[in-house]
């Protein structure tokens, strides 16, 4: 894999995540989730889980709720985003630069 598909790959992977959230969430910000209950339903390690949570937060995609057990909610931010790219499927995101249909 050269550096553009690794790329590549780590944006739709983070976008997969950020719209798990947003779909197990409801589109809510007031709906925490356990991190290991999207990282099974996505089929993700938990360090690749880390690794995306940690750049949703930084992007204000995400706001961190509890340590332990680790509990994460979408942001209005993270909710605007991605209502946001499905009503534009083509349209770039902090996330993916792929289309999101």
């Amino acid at each position: 894999m050269n550096t553009i598909e690794y790329i590549e790959e780590k944006k739709e992977k983070r976008w997969m995540f950020l719209n798990k959230l947003y779909e197990l969430s409801g589109g809510s910000a007031y709906k925490p989730l356990e991190e290991d209950k999207i990282d099974k339903e996505l089929g993700f390690d938990s360090e690749l889980s880390r690794d995306i949570v940690t750049y949703l937060m930084d992007k204000g995609l995400i706001r961190e709720i509890c340590y332990s057990p680790y509990t994460i909610a979408i942001s209005h931010d993270g909710i605007v985003e991605v209502e946001a790219a499905s009503g534009n499927p083509d349209r770039s995101t902090h996330t993916s630069s792929q289309s999101t249909s």
